[in-house]
């Protein structure tokens, strides 16, 4: 199994710069140590010497006193927002607008993702909950309740795909979803209908 090709440019990276910084201290030592690595030294050693004379309390009172700055900034101008501006209305959703869409492209990305195939199931009983509730006229907790201790039992596939203990996950074959997949969609439709 080779190393991917993200990897081997990032080692053939480091080695080439290891190879360089080589190079170039072995040729340019006495260059580097004048004008790089002396005014470095000297820039710590001049700023130690100020911070000494500054006591600690200030130093710590910095960091803490330009957070309450931004803090305060965003307050004000969050506030000033908040009274200028009338509440806006938002247009209530259609129901089930774009619930489809998010739907589908689960359903596209489960076919590789077991973190899609996990979410399209809880999704699915989501919706087989709502159905539930719809034909039984109860609340929505109660008809959850009802799924997990197999409403659909009769429909062994169904029942496996929607019982929410038991989420598909990538251990079965991509086959073996879209099959029970397939039959929990018609399953949810059949039902839809006679609710």
């Amino acid at each position: 199994m080779g190393l991917p090709r993200k990897s081997i440019f990032i080692l053939g990276f480091l080695a080439a710069a290891f190879i360089a910084s080589v190079v170039l201290f072995y040729n340019y030592a006495e260059e580097l140590r004048i004008h790089v690595l002396q005014p470095i030294i000297e820039t710590y050693f001049i700023g130690r010497y100020y911070l000494d004379f500054v006591p600690q309390l200030i130093l710590w009172m910095i960091p803490l006193l330009s957070v309450a700055v931004i803090m305060s900034r965003r307050f004000v101008r969050w506030s000033r927002q908040d009274r200028s501006s009338p509440p806006r209305r938002t247009p209530t959703p259609a129901p089930g607008e774009g619930e489809l869409a998010r739907l589908s492209r689960r359903i596209q990305r489960a076919h590789y993702s077991r973190f899609a195939r996990v979410r399209l199931s809880r999704t699915l009983v989501e919706i087989g909950a709502r159905l539930i509730a719809g034909k039984e006229g109860s609340s929505l907790g109660r008809a959850r309740r009802q799924l997990a201790e197999g409403y659909w039992q009769n429909v062994e596939a169904v029942h496996h795909f929607l019982t929410p203990r038991r989420h598909y996950t990538a251990r079965q074959s991509g086959h073996d979803f879209e099959g029970s997949l397939r039959e929990t969609v018609e399953h949810l439709e059949e039902f839809d209908k006679h609710v």
